[in-house]
């Protein structure tokens, strides 16, 4: 019995012994990647941090814009190589659509973790964007689906296009300054009110930066709507003008997002009331 109770001691300590000996030829451990991860992170943090506040050694590579927005189409696009000035504030006038745009070590670490490399990453994010519609912000150039609706009682107009935003059947649109022809913020006198097509409930609407962020006044509202919906212009109480909305033509089956079956044949805008 002796004899035995010492094998099995000898045994467990045997197998002990295997699971912290490690051979050189052992992939890394999870705590070792974990450890490499965070320090990869840092060193990305140090080099932003360098690079906002001017003090990068000229011994080192420049920090740059990510190269995947040159992928954006054209209006939109950052050329690769553009030098990184740090995150900026969709608040804030001459800022990217996009916002904050990412520098390319930042990037490039996020793509190796979910593509395993930074090339098969670069591919994804390259057919995604190609794929995608642009959504707000401003009409491409050229971009001949462009119209304007006036609204009567105020000295503004909808301006709204419908470029690069086929695949979800959306619409956007800024309230003008008609005496300047610039997009900003709705007259404080002006609601306006939307039936979506197919579904016929009525909603205020506000603009999208009222949902990402409520309470900041953004210098221009954006406003996102869909093919065929119905919106109401209301000005000190008072409806003054309603329009239906263009459709696009569509042969296939509804898109996730949008509210109602898909126009058979493009439908021009139609004013169905002004005052």
């Amino acid at each position: 019995m002796a004899n035995q109770a010492h094998k099995r001691r000898r045994n467990r300590a045997l197998r002990v012994h295997s699971r912290k000996t490690r051979r050189p030829d052992d992939p890394p451990s999870t705590s070792s990647m974990q450890r490499e991860l965070e320090e990869r992170w840092l060193e990305v943090s140090r080099r932003a941090q360098a690079a906002m506040s001017g003090t990068l050694s000229p011994d080192e590579a420049p920090v740059n814009v990510s190269s995947i927005y040159s992928f954006l189409p054209e209006h939109l696009s950052v050329p690769a190589g553009t030098p990184w000035a740090g995150p900026g504030s969709l608040t804030e006038p001459g800022v990217h659509p996009f916002g904050s745009l990412m520098s390319e070590d930042m990037v490039n670490l996020i793509l190796e973790q979910e593509y395993g490399t930074v090339e098969k990453g670069m591919e994804a994010v390259k057919t995604m964007y190609a794929n995608m519609d642009v959504i707000g912000n401003e009409p491409p150039p050229g971009d001949d689906t462009v119209q304007r609706v006036d609204i009567p009682c105020i000295p503004f107009y909808m301006r709204f296009w419908m470029g690069l935003m086929d695949r979800s059947r959306t619409i956007c649109f800024h309230i003008m300054d008609a005496t300047t022809d610039e997009p900003g913020r709705a007259s404080p006198d002006l609601k306006m009110f939307n039936r979506e097509a197919g579904v016929g409930e009525r909603y205020r609407l506000y603009p999208t930066e009222h949902y990402m962020n409520p309470g900041v006044q953004y210098p221009v509202e954006n406003y996102r709507v869909h093919d065929g919906d119905v919106l109401e212009f209301v000005v000190g109480g008072e409806r003054v003008k309603t329009v239906r909305l263009p459709s696009r033509a569509c042969d296939g089956a509804p898109v996730l997002g949008y509210p109602g079956p898909p126009a058979q044949e493009a439908r021009p805008l139609e004013v169905l009331f002004t005052k």
